[in-house]
């Protein structure tokens, strides 16, 4: 690269002359933008993600900042998000740098902390017997959702189409554990998601010798040794897990 600034003239026509060369202009670089990736809410981290300048840059320098103003210290690609960015809108500035280009620096559209519930819990009643409805009651939210939404589960798989406050029991859950998770929803405020369990309990059982059979939910299920189809499933094959009786 060439000298820049005030240098000393050595040439025969004018010895010790000083003489001033200007710096080199150097030309910028094409494109370039960042994004911002990553949670919303508190304790997530986001990610700043540079691209599209040309040349390659061979090094960015970031700085984040919180409504506009400078975060003192954020000057990573990564920042974590804190109960005072809450609310706020964050966004990052990236500079890239390269020995032959100027210094480019872009910025990024802010994002916005979501807010966040406090408390919240679900119950739900209901009779334990197939044919029954099953209601899920959401309460305890801080602020108050603005709506809700159900997914219930059977054994913590969820049960296609059961999308709603209320849930029919049929044949299929009377071995099972059925839950259910209910969403909160406020514009403004991250969704949490608090799930309730509703266990089917045992209404009589009786163990023999060789096998057990218990009711639950209004249904008989046994199991163990199945001689002369003692378990009353229509086979003879011993069961070491729930068989419905055969009605």
């Amino acid at each position: 690269m060439p000298p820049t600034g005030i240098v000393r003239d050595e040439g025969a026509g004018s010895p010790n002359r000083l003489l001033y060369i200007p710096p080199a202009v150097l030309p910028d670089f094409a494109g370039g933008a960042v994004s911002i990736t990553g949670n919303t809410t508190v304790g997530s981290t986001l990610l700043a993600s540079p691209s599209g300048f040309s040349p390659t840059p061979s090094n960015y320098t970031y700085q984040w900042f919180r409504n506009g103003l400078l975060i003192s210290g954020a000057t990573a690609a990564t920042y974590a998000l804190t109960e005072y960015d809450v609310g706020w809108q964050i966004s990052v500035s990236v500079t890239a740098s390269h020995p032959d280009r100027a210094s480019k620096t872009v910025w990024s559209s802010a994002i916005t902390v979501a807010q966040t519930f406090t408390g919240g819990t679900v119950s739900i009643t209901g009779t334990a017997a197939v044919g029954s409805t099953l209601t899920a009651s959401a309460s305890g939210f801080s602020p108050t959702p603005s709506s809700y939404t159900y997914q219930w589960l059977r054994n913590d798989t969820p049960i296609s189409g059961a999308t709603t406050s209320t849930y029919v029991l049929t044949t299929a859950d009377a071995s099972q554990q059925i839950s259910v998770q209910v969403t909160a929803i406020l514009p403004g405020f991250a969704s949490k998601t608090i799930s309730g369990h509703f266990f089917l309990p045992w209404t009589s059982v009786s163990a023999g010798s060789e096998h057990t059979c218990g009711i639950r939910a209004g249904t008989l299920w046994c199991w163990g040794y199945n001689r002369y189809g003692r378990l009353g499933d229509g086979t003879t094959t011993d069961r070491w897990s729930l068989v419905r009786v055969i009605d």
